[in-house]
Protein backbone atom coordinates (compact mmCIF):
# COMPACT_ATOMS: atom_id res chain seq x y z
CA UNK A 1 0.00 0.00 0.00
CA UNK A 2 1.64 3.43 -1.08
CA UNK A 3 2.38 5.60 2.19
CA UNK A 4 0.92 9.28 1.62
CA UNK A 5 3.15 10.54 4.57
CA UNK A 6 6.25 8.81 6.35
CA UNK A 7 8.45 10.22 8.96
CA UNK A 8 11.49 9.34 9.45
CA UNK A 9 13.40 9.67 12.95
CA UNK A 10 12.05 12.96 13.82
CA UNK A 11 13.08 14.81 16.26
CA UNK A 12 12.57 19.04 17.33
CA UNK A 13 13.54 21.56 20.17
CA UNK A 14 12.81 24.19 21.73
CA UNK A 15 14.92 26.13 23.37
CA UNK A 16 17.05 22.64 24.54
CA UNK A 17 13.46 21.01 25.47
CA UNK A 18 12.98 18.10 22.79
CA UNK A 19 8.94 18.41 21.74
CA UNK A 20 9.71 15.29 19.13
CA UNK A 21 12.00 12.84 20.13
CA UNK A 22 12.80 10.35 17.32
CA UNK A 23 9.35 10.05 15.74
CA UNK A 24 8.82 7.47 12.71
CA UNK A 25 5.48 6.53 11.32
CA UNK A 26 3.72 5.83 7.73
CA UNK A 27 0.53 6.33 7.17
CA UNK A 28 -1.23 5.01 3.92
CA UNK A 29 -2.91 6.88 1.14
CA UNK A 30 -6.30 6.98 1.78
CA UNK A 31 -6.54 6.03 5.93
CA UNK A 32 -8.19 8.41 8.55
CA UNK A 33 -4.91 7.99 11.30
CA UNK A 34 -5.95 9.57 14.20
CA UNK A 35 -3.16 10.84 17.00
CA UNK A 36 -3.86 11.12 20.42
CA UNK A 37 -1.88 11.94 23.79
CA UNK A 38 -1.80 13.54 27.23
CA UNK A 39 -1.63 17.65 27.07
CA UNK A 40 1.77 18.61 25.90
CA UNK A 41 2.72 15.37 24.44
CA UNK A 42 3.72 17.10 20.86
CA UNK A 43 0.56 16.02 18.67
CA UNK A 44 0.01 19.91 17.38
CA UNK A 45 4.38 20.32 17.06
CA UNK A 46 3.74 17.15 15.06
CA UNK A 47 1.09 18.85 12.48
CA UNK A 48 3.53 21.72 12.60
CA UNK A 49 6.65 19.69 10.97
CA UNK A 50 4.47 18.07 8.48
CA UNK A 51 3.03 21.34 7.15
CA UNK A 52 6.40 23.01 7.61
CA UNK A 53 5.42 25.60 9.79
CA UNK A 54 8.29 24.76 12.16
CA UNK A 55 11.79 23.07 10.63
CA UNK A 56 12.86 19.70 12.08
CA UNK A 57 15.97 19.34 13.82
CA UNK A 58 16.75 15.98 12.85
CA UNK A 59 14.87 13.30 10.57
CA UNK A 60 12.87 12.92 7.32
CA UNK A 61 9.61 13.75 6.20
CA UNK A 62 8.05 12.14 2.59
CA UNK A 63 4.87 13.11 0.79
CA UNK A 64 4.12 9.77 -1.35
CA UNK A 65 7.32 9.80 -3.41
CA UNK A 66 8.79 13.59 -2.37
CA UNK A 67 11.10 14.63 0.44
CA UNK A 68 10.12 17.65 2.14
CA UNK A 69 11.94 17.77 5.08
CA UNK A 70 13.51 21.36 4.02
CA UNK A 71 10.53 22.64 1.49
CA UNK A 72 9.06 25.54 2.80
CA UNK A 73 5.20 25.89 4.25
CA UNK A 74 3.75 27.45 0.71
CA UNK A 75 5.46 24.38 -1.54
CA UNK A 76 4.19 21.93 0.81
CA UNK A 77 0.74 23.25 0.49
CA UNK A 78 0.84 23.18 -3.11
CA UNK A 79 1.41 19.65 -3.43
CA UNK A 80 -1.35 18.64 -1.51
CA UNK A 81 -1.07 18.94 2.55
CA UNK A 82 -3.59 21.42 3.79
CA UNK A 83 -4.52 21.77 7.50
CA UNK A 84 -7.11 23.69 10.04
CA UNK A 85 -5.80 24.68 13.71
CA UNK A 86 -6.84 24.37 17.11
CA UNK A 87 -7.84 28.39 17.58
CA UNK A 88 -10.21 29.14 14.33
CA UNK A 89 -8.69 32.08 12.13
CA UNK A 90 -11.31 33.67 9.43
CA UNK A 91 -11.00 36.52 8.09
CA UNK A 92 -14.29 38.37 9.51
CA UNK A 93 -14.11 41.54 6.97
CA UNK A 94 -14.71 38.79 4.60
CA UNK A 95 -17.57 36.97 3.24
CA UNK A 96 -17.52 32.86 3.90
CA UNK A 97 -17.22 32.60 0.30
CA UNK A 98 -14.54 34.78 0.52
CA UNK A 99 -12.59 32.99 2.80
CA UNK A 100 -13.11 29.82 1.37
CA UNK A 101 -11.40 31.10 -1.87
CA UNK A 102 -7.92 31.97 0.52
CA UNK A 103 -7.66 28.44 0.40
CA UNK A 104 -7.51 28.05 -3.15
CA UNK A 105 -5.30 31.07 -3.13
CA UNK A 106 -2.71 29.79 -1.39
CA UNK A 107 -2.00 26.59 -3.82
CA UNK A 108 -1.82 29.03 -6.71
CA UNK A 109 0.79 31.27 -8.09
CA UNK A 110 -1.22 34.83 -9.63
CA UNK A 111 0.95 36.79 -12.05
CA UNK A 112 0.98 40.01 -10.39
CA UNK A 113 0.37 41.84 -13.76
CA UNK A 114 -2.80 39.86 -14.28
CA UNK A 115 -3.18 41.05 -10.67
CA UNK A 116 -2.99 44.60 -11.53
CA UNK A 117 -4.72 44.37 -15.06
CA UNK A 118 -7.38 42.07 -14.62
CA UNK A 119 -6.54 40.09 -17.23
CA UNK A 120 -8.30 37.54 -19.26
CA UNK A 121 -6.82 34.76 -17.61
CA UNK A 122 -6.88 36.56 -14.13
CA UNK A 123 -10.42 36.61 -14.37
CA UNK A 124 -11.18 33.05 -15.34
CA UNK A 125 -9.07 31.59 -12.56
CA UNK A 126 -11.22 33.81 -10.05
CA UNK A 127 -14.34 32.90 -11.43
CA UNK A 128 -13.22 28.97 -11.35
CA UNK A 129 -12.09 30.03 -7.71
CA UNK A 130 -15.73 30.86 -7.07
CA UNK A 131 -17.60 28.20 -8.15
CA UNK A 132 -15.19 25.80 -6.75
CA UNK A 133 -15.69 27.62 -3.66
CA UNK A 134 -19.37 27.34 -3.96
CA UNK A 135 -19.72 24.21 -4.43
CA UNK A 136 -17.14 23.01 -1.07
CA UNK A 137 -19.81 24.51 0.46
CA UNK A 138 -22.63 22.85 -0.74
CA UNK A 139 -20.69 19.47 -0.09
CA UNK A 140 -19.99 20.48 3.49
CA UNK A 141 -23.63 21.64 3.41
CA UNK A 142 -22.92 25.67 4.28
CA UNK A 143 -23.98 26.89 1.13
CA UNK A 144 -26.64 29.16 2.51
CA UNK A 145 -23.52 31.21 4.66
CA UNK A 146 -21.67 32.03 1.70
CA UNK A 147 -22.71 35.58 2.00
CA UNK A 148 -22.06 35.61 5.75
CA UNK A 149 -19.17 37.66 7.04
CA UNK A 150 -16.71 35.67 9.34
CA UNK A 151 -18.20 37.96 12.64
CA UNK A 152 -21.29 36.58 11.74
CA UNK A 153 -21.09 33.14 12.18
CA UNK A 154 -21.17 30.85 15.72
CA UNK A 155 -18.37 29.27 16.39
CA UNK A 156 -19.49 25.61 14.94
CA UNK A 157 -19.80 27.23 11.46
CA UNK A 158 -16.70 28.61 11.54
CA UNK A 159 -15.33 25.42 12.30
CA UNK A 160 -16.87 24.31 9.16
CA UNK A 161 -15.98 27.30 6.99
CA UNK A 162 -12.46 26.47 8.37
CA UNK A 163 -12.72 23.03 6.99
CA UNK A 164 -14.08 24.03 3.72
CA UNK A 165 -11.20 26.27 3.26
CA UNK A 166 -9.04 23.68 3.70
CA UNK A 167 -10.71 21.29 1.50
CA UNK A 168 -11.23 23.50 -1.38
CA UNK A 169 -8.12 22.80 -3.30
CA UNK A 170 -8.51 19.34 -3.36
CA UNK A 171 -5.91 18.27 -0.92
CA UNK A 172 -4.18 15.20 -0.92
CA UNK A 173 -3.73 15.41 2.89
CA UNK A 174 -5.45 17.14 5.21
CA UNK A 175 -4.67 17.96 9.20
CA UNK A 176 -7.31 18.17 11.49
CA UNK A 177 -5.97 20.11 14.68
CA UNK A 178 -9.02 19.61 16.99
CA UNK A 179 -11.92 20.22 14.88
CA UNK A 180 -14.39 19.31 17.77
CA UNK A 181 -13.12 22.15 20.50
CA UNK A 182 -15.35 23.87 21.89
CA UNK A 183 -18.21 22.26 20.06
CA UNK A 184 -21.65 20.47 21.63
CA UNK A 185 -22.08 16.64 21.19
CA UNK A 186 -24.47 17.66 18.06
CA UNK A 187 -21.64 19.76 16.55
CA UNK A 188 -19.22 17.01 16.92
CA UNK A 189 -21.72 14.37 15.04
CA UNK A 190 -21.65 16.96 12.07
CA UNK A 191 -17.84 16.83 12.30
CA UNK A 192 -17.47 13.42 12.55
CA UNK A 193 -19.91 12.63 9.66
CA UNK A 194 -18.37 15.53 7.52
CA UNK A 195 -14.97 13.77 8.20
CA UNK A 196 -16.15 10.63 7.11
CA UNK A 197 -17.28 11.91 4.01
CA UNK A 198 -14.19 13.86 3.29
CA UNK A 199 -12.07 10.89 3.96
CA UNK A 200 -14.81 8.41 2.08
CA UNK A 201 -15.73 10.50 -1.17
CA UNK A 202 -12.99 12.82 -1.70
CA UNK A 203 -10.41 9.70 -1.23
CA UNK A 204 -8.39 12.33 1.24
CA UNK A 205 -6.06 10.92 3.34
CA UNK A 206 -6.94 12.15 7.23
CA UNK A 207 -4.77 12.86 10.09
CA UNK A 208 -7.03 13.80 12.91
CA UNK A 209 -5.30 14.85 16.29
CA UNK A 210 -8.17 15.37 19.08
CA UNK A 211 -8.74 15.57 22.68
CA UNK A 212 -12.25 14.01 22.17
CA UNK A 213 -11.53 10.35 22.59
CA UNK A 214 -15.07 9.45 21.58
CA UNK A 215 -14.57 10.86 18.16
CA UNK A 216 -11.57 9.42 17.38
CA UNK A 217 -11.99 6.02 18.35
CA UNK A 218 -15.16 5.89 16.50
CA UNK A 219 -13.90 7.79 13.29
CA UNK A 220 -10.43 6.23 12.82
CA UNK A 221 -8.87 3.21 11.68
CA UNK A 222 -5.58 3.20 13.04
CA UNK A 223 -4.22 5.14 15.90
CA UNK A 224 -0.83 6.88 17.11
CA UNK A 225 -0.14 7.40 20.90
CA UNK A 226 1.83 10.10 21.57
CA UNK A 227 3.51 10.32 24.91
CA UNK A 228 6.63 13.08 26.01
CA UNK A 229 7.28 13.97 22.25
CA UNK A 230 7.75 9.90 21.51
CA UNK A 231 5.43 7.21 20.14
CA UNK A 232 3.86 5.11 22.58
CA UNK A 233 1.90 3.41 19.73
CA UNK A 234 2.61 3.56 16.15
CA UNK A 235 -0.25 2.34 14.69
CA UNK A 236 -3.08 0.66 16.68
CA UNK A 237 -6.64 -0.21 16.35
CA UNK A 238 -9.00 1.38 18.03
CA UNK A 239 -9.60 -1.39 20.76
CA UNK A 240 -5.67 -2.30 20.76
CA UNK A 241 -5.02 1.33 21.91
CA UNK A 242 -7.77 1.51 24.26
CA UNK A 243 -6.95 -1.78 25.80
CA UNK A 244 -2.84 -1.07 25.81
CA UNK A 245 -2.05 -0.76 30.03
CA UNK A 246 0.60 1.89 28.80
CA UNK A 247 -1.76 4.32 27.04
CA UNK A 248 -3.91 3.96 30.27
CA UNK A 249 -1.03 4.83 32.47
CA UNK A 250 0.16 7.47 30.53
CA UNK A 251 -3.54 9.12 31.09
CA UNK A 252 -3.99 8.39 34.40
CA UNK A 253 -0.90 10.08 35.01
CA UNK A 254 -1.89 13.01 34.11
CA UNK A 255 -5.01 12.52 35.86
CA UNK A 256 -3.21 12.26 39.06
CA UNK A 257 -1.53 15.36 38.27
CA UNK A 258 -4.43 17.00 38.13
CA UNK A 259 -6.55 15.47 40.83
CA UNK A 260 -8.82 13.14 39.13
CA UNK A 261 -8.52 9.46 39.14
CA UNK A 262 -9.74 8.00 35.55
CA UNK A 263 -8.45 6.86 31.99
CA UNK A 264 -9.51 6.92 28.79
CA UNK A 265 -12.57 5.63 28.30
CA UNK A 266 -14.58 5.57 25.08
CA UNK A 267 -16.66 9.16 26.05
CA UNK A 268 -13.70 10.81 27.76
CA UNK A 269 -12.29 13.89 26.32
CA UNK A 270 -8.59 13.86 27.67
Amino acid sequence: MTAALTLQGVSISFGGILALDNVSCEVPAGQLRGIIGPNGSGKTTLLNVISRIYPVSAGAIRLFDDDITRWPNHAVARHGVMRTYQRVALVNQLTVLENVMLGLHATRTQPLLGIAFRTSGYRRLEREAVDRSRETLEFIGIEHLADRKGDELSGGQMRLVEIARAIVARPRVLLLDEPAAGLSLVRIDEIAALVRRINGELGVTVILVEHVLNLVMSLCERISVLVSGQLLVESGSPSEVQEDPRVREAYLGQARARGHGHGPGKGDEA
